[in-house]
């Protein structure tokens, strides 16, 4: 049996940040009309500087004033996160964010994306 069609969009490479209130690294424009797919994945590979702390990728949908996924960990080592979301119905912009629990650790995001499966 054949694997479905992936599509990646890549939403950030290579950031990092200290800030407890989520700091913004990318923003992508989102039209579904443009995208044939069933599952929709946010997923990011990332670490914290301090494992005492964690750190978070955040997907904030601008349209909805929401966070769509939260990922966190606390791992010194990268590591690769990921959730399943239901993606909006209409055209919106989606931001990347990153956060740390304290401000004495770094968020340290090695890349971010969604990936999109088509049946």
């Amino acid at each position: 049996m054949a694997n479905p069609a992936h599509t990646r969009i890549i939403l950030s490479k290579g950031k990092n940040s200290n800030s407890t209130s989520g700091s913004l690294v990318s923003q992508y424009e989102f039209d579904p009309a443009d995208h044939t797919y069933t599952i929709a994945e946010f997923r990011a590979v990332f670490a914290t500087t301090n494992p005492s702390f964690s750190a978070s990728v955040e997907l904030f949908n601008l349209a909805s004033d929401s966070y769509d996924v939260i990922l966190s960990g606390s791992s010194v080592d990268a590591e690769v996160s990921a959730s399943l979301l239901t993606l909006p119905t209409g055209s919106t912009i989606f931001e990347v964010r990153i956060s740390s629990e304290d401000v004495s650790a770094n968020c340290i995001l090695g890349s971010a994306e969604l990936v999109l499966t088509g049946s």
